[in-house]
């Protein structure tokens, strides 16, 4: 089964590993690779979640992380090391994907509010 968030986490990291790799080499090992790691356990963490369809729990540990690579990634852009509006695309990109995170973490809450209560 297709999900769309894990098909976007999937393309954002194929977009983001070739713009990492053409940091320069002091910046490459050290912030390029937290940029990739994060990228990495954000896939990990999706694809958990969906197995676990959706805890509210996972849901939020996905959306610190989509936090903390947003913070890596301006960095990245306080030092310069994007092309052109490379940056911008990437936040773009991080900003859907939480966005649904988001609309997935309310979802999981409503049911829990609509449930009865024993």
């Amino acid at each position: 089964m297709e999900y769309k968030i894990l098909n976007d986490m999937m393309k954002l990291t194929r977009w983001a590993l070739p713009v990492i790799g053409k940091f320069p080499r002091n910046y490459r090992y050290s912030l390029g690779l937290k940029i990739e790691n994060q990228l990495y356990l954000l896939i990990d963490r999706i694809n958990s979640s969906i197995a676990k369809t959706y805890i509210a729990s996972e849901l939020n540990a996905i959306s610190n992380d989509l936090n903390s690579l947003r913070l890596y990634v301006r960095l990245a852009e306080e030092m310069k090391l994007f092309q052109g509006q490379q940056h911008y695309a990437f936040i773009q990109q991080i900003d859907e994907l939480g966005r649904q995170v988001g609309g997935m973490i309310k979802a999981v809450e409503k049911t829990k509010d609509n449930k009865p209560k024993v």
